[in-house]
């Protein structure tokens, strides 16, 4: 066998070996956020375009998701599904104690400040970017309580997270527990719509 033949096969199956693992790590729905509807319903707890960021966030630390820019990209390409948030419930609450002003939620557990629990929905639409049909909904649900979530700081997974998005981080810790919940609840139809989409 030619010494040039002999060295493709060696090397074959690490060229596959890489061929994969950039597969792995260049894999997923290619996607782009389009807007969060409803945020006035957490008043000036946030905003549109923070809500839209906590949600990009937490596709990328998910997995599974590549998100693109939303303008897409050149003519030609494959142009990503549309996703789309919402806030669908949101109250907030204490019990016990004295509130000041609102404040409650960042300072309770202090001086026997009132404790504010904030429960909420978010829910989530994955849309065709041609013909704007929805091909996937989810929803995540989640409550939290000013008590344990320092001002400042947001806990998951373990790990200690800055909470810079939102103003209160109850709020935040909440949001960001029911975006994790709607986005791995919605991975399969997206996969199976970006699958559909490429012909696979």
């Amino acid at each position: 066998m030619p010494l040039p033949t002999r060295r493709a096969l060696l090397l074959a199956p690490g060229l596959l070996l890489m061929a994969g693992q950039a597969r792995a790590r260049t894999g997923g729905v290619k996607v782009s956020v389009q807007g969060f509807g409803s945020s006035s319903l957490l008043g000036a707890e946030a905003t549109e375009d923070s809500l839209v960021a906590i949600l990009i966030e937490e596709l990328i630390a998910q997995g599974g998701w590549i998100v693109m820019d939303e303008t897409g990209g050149t003519s030609g390409e494959e142009q990503p599904l549309v996703l789309r948030g919402v806030v669908t419930k949101y109250a907030a609450g204490g019990a016990g104690g004295l509130s000041l002003g609102g404040l409650g939620g960042p300072l309770a557990g202090k001086a026997g400040l009132k404790a504010e629990t904030i429960s909420l929905s978010i829910g989530l639409r994955l849309l065709d970017p041609k013909t704007r049909q929805v091909l996937g909904i989810s929803s995540g649900e989640a409550s939290t309580s000013s008590r344990g979530v320092s001002a400042g700081a947001i806990s998951r997974g373990g790990q200690t997270v800055e909470a810079e998005k939102l103003s209160n981080p109850a709020v935040e810790a909440a949001v960001r527990e029911a975006i994790r919940q709607a986005i791995v609840k919605l991975l399969p139809a997206a996969e199976k719509a970006a699958g559909a989409a490429s012909g696979v």
